[in-house]
Formats: structure tokens, C-alpha cells, sequence
């Protein structure tokens, strides 16, 4: 997400003669580009067509395991972000406003097709045959696990942006839709028995 901006400012020679700090936006977009990467990869398996009697289970820790990851590089984003805010202030309005617009025309897309799709899913992880796998609870975990890294990860972004500004409000934007959307997908799981419905 647009949280980056901050991201490791680099200060050239020239830069610090001129007296200007020149952002390097780098690392910050590879990071927000991992994470896309780690969700369409989720979207994929979460496609029904992947799907089948014999693959169902497998597929499903695959799954887990991506989530795993996403989560894990969403944690590492955060931490960058925190970091550079700490060291350099928040971002200029203009890289703001960039890292806003990635976000939601990258990120904030796949995570909600994801949550979606993980909501549609719940029924074909649901196995009364093999209740000792407890797919179901696996990807309760793994969605109560992203959604403490996302939270860590949208405050920062948040914090980074200009305050006021147009920037700091579509960045709380862009929090109050994910977390409604962890918050449909949370409560489906939470729902006893194989119904995505309560």
C-alpha cells in the first residue's frame, strides 16, 4: 500500500549539497508488489476450478501455507515503514498519494477477492471425513494472523501519511474496507458446521 513513501530515504551527494532528500521509492513498491504477488497466488488456489475430490486437501495447504507467507512479508512491510517514518517523518503529499493510488488499484483489489473467495471456499474445506486436519480452524488462524499484521500495517501506513490532508483520510479509507472485509470473512469461519452462513 501507499506505505512506502517512506521507504529507506536515500540521500545522494549531490542531493545533500543541493539540500534536498531524494526518496528512493524502491524497496517500498517491491514490497507492496511481494505482497500482491503472495495474495494472487491465493486467489489462484482458491479458484474453484483448482479443485477436485482428489486435490481438495492438498490445495487447502497450499493455501495455509500462503497465507503463512503474505503474512510474514505484510509484517516485514510494516516494520519498514515504521522505520522510516521514525527516521525520515512522514512522506511528501505527492508520494502519498502514489503509494495511496497503488494500493487500492493493486493491493486493496486482490486482498478482497481473496477474502472473498476464502468466504465461497469455506464449505469445500469443511471435511467430516477428516475432521483431525481441521482445515476450517487453519484458515480461521491464518485469517486472524493476517488480520493483526494488516492492522499493524495500515496504522503505519496511516501514521505515514500527511496529517491533515487528503492522503491521511483515503488512508483510513482504505483501512475501514479491508478490516470490514476481514470482519465478513472471520465471522463466516467462525460459524459452526460447513455453512458460510449463520
Amino acid at each position: 500500500m501507499f506505505f512506502t513513501q517512506l521507504a529507506l530515504l536515500s540521500l545522494s551527494a549531490s542531493a545533500a549539497y543541493v539540500g534536498h532528500f531524494a526518496r528512493n521509492l524502491g524497496p517500498p513498491v517491491a514490497t507492496l508488489n511481494a505482497i500482491t504477488a503472495e495474495l494472487k497466488m491465493i486467489d489462484f488456489d482458491l479458484d474453484p476450478e483448482n479443485f477436485n475430490s482428489a486435490s481438495n486437501t492438498s490445495v487447502a495447504f497450499v493455501i495455509d501455507g500462503t497465507f503463512e507467507a503474505v503474512n510474514a512479508v505484510t509484517l516485514d512491510a510494516s516494520f519498514q515503514i515504521h522505520a522510516c517514518v521514525s527516521l525520515n517523518g512522514v512522506a511528501s503529499p505527492e508520494d502519498a498519494a502514489f503509494f495511496i493510488n497503488l494500493a487500492n488499484t493493486t493491493y486493496v483489489p486482490e486482498l478482497l477477492s481473496v477474502l472473498n473467495k476464502t468466504i465461497i471456499a469455506k464449505p469445500i474445506f469443511f471435511q467430516d471425513s477428516l475432521p483431525e486436519l481441521d482445515l476450517v480452524e487453519n484458515i480461521l488462524a491464518d485469517l486472524n494472523e493476517y488480520l493483526d499484521s494488516s492492522l499493524l500495517y495500515l496504522g503505519n501506513l496511516t501514521m505515514a501519511a500527511p496529517n491533515p490532508g487528503a492522503q491521511f483520510s483515503e488512508a483510513l479509507d482504505i483501512e475501514k474496507v479491508v478490516l470490514r472485509a476481514f470482519d465478513e470473512a472471520i465471522d463466516a469461519y467462525e460459524c459452526p458446521g460447513a455453512s458460510t452462513v449463520c
